[in-house]
């Protein structure tokens, strides 16, 4: 499963926010890292859907390949 799709799973986040709870780290830096996370995954899937929004747009106007 590429990167990407992995990031529309709930679990895959829920795999890595498990990982960091694990870990023992102190709370400010468990909550920074929890923040970090959540962002990223945020981010990523806000440029995946952008990005295929793009394509069909482009495709639907007849534009062609990008």
């Amino acid at each position: 499963m590429s990167h990407a799709k992995q990031l529309h799973h709930r679990r895959y986040l829920n795999d890595y926010l498990e990982i960091i709870n694990r870990e023992g780290l102190p709370g400010n830096v468990k909550t920074d890292l929890c923040l970090t996370v959540q962002d990223t995954v945020i981010a990523t899937v806000q440029h995946v859907i952008e990005a295929a929004l793009e394509e069909e747009l482009h495709a639907y106007l007849g534009f062609g390949s990008l």
